[in-house]
């Protein structure tokens, strides 16, 4: 079953290995559900069995979940048990995460308005005929033959998200799999009227310009997650382009690495003299310090942010922008 697969930041290639178990957030109270994840790997891959291959995609974006860990843990595993229960041995088994809005369909309980870190386990096993998906959230509901406990603790992670004023949905189709994907809210920043939050919601127009598809398409779902107009180009030549036909573009926001011989920062030299007003942000995967050595004193005409990001991380930078914080 198709799942999306980046496990790095907002911003950065990944691979398909679980993250790491540091457990960092920066919000007193908070947890970081990539790396629970990641600490579990090993237990929940005992649990699946060893004839599945499991495959991790994490986005750093869904951290800050103000959630009961052992009761997450619990309930990952319970939904991965079914999952090895009905691939009697063997398949694949996707854990991916992302961020997500209220606007998802499908979630029990309804979602309230806010973002959401969904955390969705998808199989390849047997799947669960359309008569049977209603009481699957039942106690003791089993949707496969007397003797194998697939479908048993399902209720259990519908309690869960329940209480954690989230939801969850599960989607099947019998010979093909199953994917149920939980639903947890995001705790709100530290400083709810800081840096962190949304500035006018829909008022700002951010130009982004990223050469990765997987990249530009995540980022610019995390820009507008925040509030924020997003228009989404590939190169810095389209950038340019787009910055002489609209004049609304309040903020660019560029990789710094960019193809076809224009980087970033020569981007930002030339929309700053097209647009003087312009804010620009700057984003790379290297130290501003090694880039300060190509680029010299320049570097320091422009904002900058480190990738990976969080998805804080980069409100916080955009609104710094905003605000003349910066």
């Amino acid at each position: 079953m198709p799942a999306r697969t980046p496990n790095a930041g907002i911003a950065s290639r990944g691979s398909l290995l679980p993250p790491s178990p540091a457990h960092a957030t920066g919000q007193e109270g908070a947890e970081s559900v990539n790396a629970l994840i990641g600490a579990f790997a090993s237990v929940l891959q005992s649990a699946a069995g060893r004839g599945i291959r499991m495959r991790f995609g994490l986005a750093d974006s869904v951290d800050r979940l103000g959630i009961d860990p052992t009761q997450f843990k619990m309930a990952l595993l319970n939904v991965v048990t079914n999952a090895g229960e009905a691939m009697r041995g063997s398949g694949e088994l996707v854990i991916s995460t992302r961020l997500v809005d209220d606007r998802v369909r499908g979630a029990s309980p309804p979602l309230e308005p806010g973002l959401y870190a969904a955390i969705c386990i998808a199989d390849s096993g047997c799947g669960i005929s359309e008569h049977a998906l209603d009481p699957v959230f039942e106690p003791f509901f089993s949707g496969h033959e007397s003797g194998r406990n697939a479908g048993l603790g399902l209720s259990q992670v519908h309690g869960f998200a329940t209480q954690s004023r989230g939801g969850v949905a599960i989607e099947s189709t019998e010979g093909r799999g199953t994917r149920v994907t939980i639903y947890l809210p995001l705790m709100a920043p530290a400083d709810e009227t800081g840096a962190g939050g949304a500035v006018a919601p829909g008022t700002r127009t951010v130009l982004l310009v990223d050469d990765d598809d997987h990249v530009r398409g995540s980022t610019s779902d995390a820009i507008e997650m925040l509030g924020y107009r997003v228009i989404a180009e590939a190169s810095a030549a389209e950038a340019l382009e787009r910055l002489r036909q609209q004049p609304d573009v309040d903020i660019l926001f560029t990789d710094i690495v960019l193809p076809k011989g224009m980087s970033g920062i020569a981007l930002a030299r030339q929309a700053r003299a097209l647009r003087p007003d312009l804010r620009i942000l700057l984003a790379s995967g290297h130290a501003r310090e090694s880039l300060r050595a190509e680029a010299g004193d320049e570097m320091d005409a422009f904002a900058f942010l480190a990738k990976p990001y969080r998805l804080q991380e980069l409100g916080a930078a955009l609104k710094a922008l905003v605000t003349g914080a910066c």
